[in-house]
């Protein structure tokens, strides 16, 4: 459901089961099936949306400066090879 700017008042339904009554001048959300007949009709205009700044994200090029760093492993194989039991006869 998005915002739309009712031009002309008109009654509809958002669901198809309850009617509500729509005023001239005033905002409403509109269900995506109301809103494509009601805008075709010229009863409603889609209030387009005030995209929100995106922050700020300051990158770190340095791989010293970061805060996790790659540490190797001391041993790429274990010691000891894992126990596994024997199968039974």
């Amino acid at each position: 459901m998005k915002n739309y700017r009712i031009l002309k008042s008109f009654k509809g339904s958002q669901t198809g089961h309850d009617c509500h009554e729509f005023e001239a001048g005033t905002e409403a959300r509109l269900s995506d099936s109301l809103a494509e007949v009601v805008v075709k009709e010229g009863w409603a205009e889609l209030i387009a949306p005030v995209p929100e700044p995106e922050p700020e994200i300051e990158a770190v090029v340095d791989a010293e400066a970061r805060e996790t760093k790659v540490i190797k492993p001391e041993e790429t194989k274990p010691v000891k090879p894992l126990l596994t039991k024997k199968p039974k006869k």
